[in-house]
Formats: C-alpha cells, sequence, structure tokens
C-alpha cells in the first residue's frame, strides 16, 4: 500500500472480518512513530470503527522485531522547535488514544519485539496486550529528557500500580515480557510462533 505522497504507507490496514488489523509498517526504523505514522494510526482506527464487519480490533508490528520502538526522535528539532510546537504536535497522540478508549469495538495489541515510549502508551490504550516471550518493554522518556503525556502516566499507574509505574518512569529500563506479566502490563505471553494464531482464536 502507498501513501499519497508516493512513499511506503506507514500504517496498513487490513479488512478480514470479523478481524480488522492496524499493522505499523515502518520496519526500517523498527517502527517508531513519526508525526505522519501518528495520523494515519487515527485514520486507520476511523476506518476500522466504521467498518460494521469488524467486530474486533488488532494492532501489530510488520514484523516480530518490533510493535513500536517509541518516537521517531530525528524529526523534533523539525516539529517540536518549541513549545507552541509541542503542543500542536501532541495533539496527534492524544487523538489516537482517545480513539482506541472510546472505540466501541475491543483492540488487542499483538506485540513482538520491541515496545518503547509511545509503543507502550499505544499498547495501555488497548484493551488487552499479548506479548511473545522476547518482546522488551519500556519507556526510555527519562533517558531521553522527555516528559511523559500526563494520560500516558494516568493509564500506566492504572494498570501496573504507583510502585511499578514510579520504577519505569524513574528508572527509563526495559524488562522482558515476563516481568512486565508479574505487573500486570500484558496479560498473556506467548512463544513468538504462537502469538498470532493465539491472537486471532481468542478474538474469534
Amino acid at each position: 500500500m502507498e501513501a499519497q505522497s508516493g512513499e511506503k504507507d506507514p500504517v496498513l490496514v487490513l479488512h478480514e472480518p470479523p478481524l480488522g488489523w492496524l499493522v505499523l509498517n515502518r520496519p526500517e526504523v523498527r517502527n517508531a512513530l513519526n508525526l505522519r505514522t501518528w495520523q494515519r494510526i487515527a485514520e486507520a482506527l476511523d476506518e476500522l470503527e466504521a467498518d460494521a464487519q469488524v467486530r474486533v480490533i488488532i494492532l501489530r508490528g510488520a514484523n516480530h522485531e518490533a510493535f513500536i520502538a517509541g518516537a521517531d526522535i530525528s524529526e523534533f528539532p523539525r516539529l517540536r522547535a518549541d513549545a507552541e510546537q509541542a503542543r500542536a504536535y501532541e495533539k496527534a497522540p492524544a487523538r489516537v488514544v482517545a480513539s482506541l478508549v472510546a472505540s466501541k469495538k475491543p483492540a488487542i495489541a499483538m506485540i513482538a519485539g520491541y515496545c518503547l515510549g509511545g509503543g507502550v502508551q499505544i499498547a495501555l490504550a488497548c484493551d488487552l496486550r499479548f506479548a511473545a516471550r522476547e518482546t522488551r518493554l519500556g519507556i526510555p522518556a527519562a533517558r531521553l529528557g522527555l516528559v511523559c503525556p500526563p494520560e500516558a502516566v494516568r493509564m500506566l499507574t492504572q494498570t501496573v500500580g504507583p510502585a511499578n509505574a514510579r520504577d519505569l518512569l524513574l528508572s527509563g529500563r526495559d524488562i522482558d515480557a515476563s516481568e512486565a506479566a508479574a505487573m500486570g502490563l500484558v496479560n498473556r505471553v506467548l512463544e513468538g510462533r504462537e502469538l498470532e494464531s493465539y491472537t486471532r482464536a481468542y478474538a474469534l
């Protein structure tokens, strides 16, 4: 699928009733989130929400190397150069999170590989999170000198509890899928080869 600009579409939408797939499609940068990708996720969610035959939305990466490896910070100097630009930029992630939370259709994050920063934020906005055993999750904002959006902090705290949330946010460390499951950050941990088949069967 190609974007209107002729560049590769960063998000693919697959209609497979009753399942709808939202596939992050920037494997060359481990699906790092630039502004265009945030915008396309919102558009893809609107498309799947409008399909009456789709009952469950599943988010995944194009391959098992990454779900979402955080923000694409290479564009920050250009698009977040001052406070006004930063506030405008944050409207795109906020729209995605709001769409997932408000959706009438259950959303499942099918996580394999890296799930960092904004990837964790998107996963938290989903109703369920299934992870491959080799998955690494973390919120490295503190190590990058960045601040997590308040809504992301709230969702993290509600999901894993205040103590675990402080640990993840202040240390910036990444954790494996087993530790994430113990915290309640993911619902299931599966062998990588079983992740898609389990997710499909669960969603159906």
